[in-house]
């Protein structure tokens, strides 16, 4: 993950907010490399199918906020695209939990990291949330991953249907 250039802002932001910005993509990129291995070894087992349900849902959830953390271009989109990634950060946590229990710990972290940051941003853009909306749109992050996770589950384990498949 690149770091992002927040352009025309106080030194402030270059000093305090940039570095946990750029570390968030750092742990991030180290978390989808752990769910990635995790994956690949479930897969390699013959594990259950709720634990690959689990690992990829994780993983597609992450990358989604991946995606949106790459597009943060000022302090301003910090304080528009961060608190609507918190919660889902928060769920993926809460799932691995008791599946990868390390890698959990390092997404809370993540989410820790993240509030700070976007807790900072809103202090120097004046900003207010809308925690209805940024939780609106958390879930429908949430529901664009179980699609995504469900179509994979299919491809893999086409003979066991949509029905078990979908209740991730």
């Amino acid at each position: 993950m690149t770091k992002p250039v927040l352009q025309g802002e106080a030194i402030l932001c270059q000093n305090a907010i940039l570095p946990r910005l750029s570390y968030s993509g750092i742990l991030l990129e180290s978390i989808l490399e752990d769910l990635k291995m995790a994956s690949e070894e479930a897969d390699c087992k013959s594990r259950q199918l709720e634990l690959q349900r689990a690992l990829f849902f994780a993983a597609e959830s992450l990358v989604c906020v991946q995606k949106r953390l790459l597009m943060i271009e000022s302090v301003q989109s910090i304080t528009e695209t961060i608190p609507q990634l918190i919660p889902v950060i928060r769920t993926v946590a809460s799932q691995l939990y008791g599946i990868l229990p390390s890698c959990s710990r390092r997404v809370w972290e993540l989410s820790a990291l993240l509030g700070s940051v976007v807790m900072d941003s809103a202090s120097i853009t004046e900003a207010r949330f809308d925690f209805k909306e940024s939780n609106r749109r958390s879930s429908l992050i949430l529901d664009k991953v179980k699609l995504i996770v469900e179509s994979k589950l299919n491809k893999l384990y086409p003979n066991l249907g949509t029905s078990k498949v979908s209740d991730t």
